[in-house]
């Protein structure tokens, strides 16, 4: 039976082959307060689930490294660099 100490586990190792938790979260598909939480200890509701696809994530060879985050903004990247940002922000206009 699979507990909480199995998810921090795993977030352990990943973190040791170095994903952030922002990454991790990412790629779950959850929020980053989500994965911080499993790291603090708090279950999540399909812990098979979770535990397996950290699994898959340990066995990736290329972590991924998309940016969050426009650069000195807290607005969401929206899959594009900050200059499609700001194209669309002139089309806009």
């Amino acid at each position: 039976m699979l507990n909480s100490t199995a998810i921090q586990t795993a977030l352990a190792a990943l973190k040791e082959k170095g994903w952030s938790l922002a990454a991790i979260a990412d790629e779950l598909q959850v929020s980053w307060v989500t994965a911080w939480r499993w790291k603090k200890g708090q279950m999540p509701v399909h812990v098979q689930l979770v535990a397996g696809a950290m699994d898959e994530l340990l066995k990736k060879k290329r972590i991924p490294k998309m940016r969050r985050y426009i650069p000195g903004q807290r607005v969401r990247n929206q899959g594009g660099c900050k200059g499609n940002a700001d194209q669309t922000e002139t089309a806009n206009q």
